[in-house]
């Protein structure tokens, strides 16, 4: 799965390079990132085995919450982009899905993987995919 990332705390922070312009999906962005910092911060202890799944089950359902609610935003406002979006939010769904079961089975030793993944995705999607939706809401008078 690419190369390994040592795990440091916090490994991503948050950065205006990765504003849509949004706050309401600039602060979901934030809370995407902070669960990503909190698997790596439970990884050392004692409880990891326990913790980790909790922690990813909590990003996977919020990340699942974030999707609609952009996906619902983009449609009730007509945006143009939006099946591809949404093709690449289902990208991003079926590598989730994937790691589901081998983070159940093994938490510590899949996080790296999940991490990576996760970090990967979530920087180049709010970097290029999402900031296209960002000017065009703005217009429609989200903030």
């Amino acid at each position: 799965m690419g190369t390994k990332r040592e795990l440091k705390m916090p490994i991503l922070q948050w950065s205006e390079k990765y504003s849509v312009g949004l706050k309401t999906f600039d602060d979901e962005h934030r809370k995407l990132i902070g669960f990503i910092n909190d698997l790596c911060d439970i990884v050392s202890t004692e409880n990891a085995a326990v913790e980790i799944p909790k922690i990813f089950n909590s990003l996977v359902e919020f990340t699942l919450y974030h999707f609609v609610h952009e996906e619902e935003t983009m449609r009730e406002h007509g945006f143009l982009g939006l099946p591809e979006h949404i093709l690449e939010h289902n990208k991003i769904r079926d590598r989730v899905a994937d790691m589901i079961v081998k983070v159940i089975s093994d938490p510590v030793g899949e996080l790296d993987d999940l991490v990576t993944l996760l970090i990967d995705w979530l920087e180049d999607h709010m970097n290029t995919v999402d900031k296209e939706y960002g000017p065009f809401l703005k217009e429609k008078g989200i903030s």
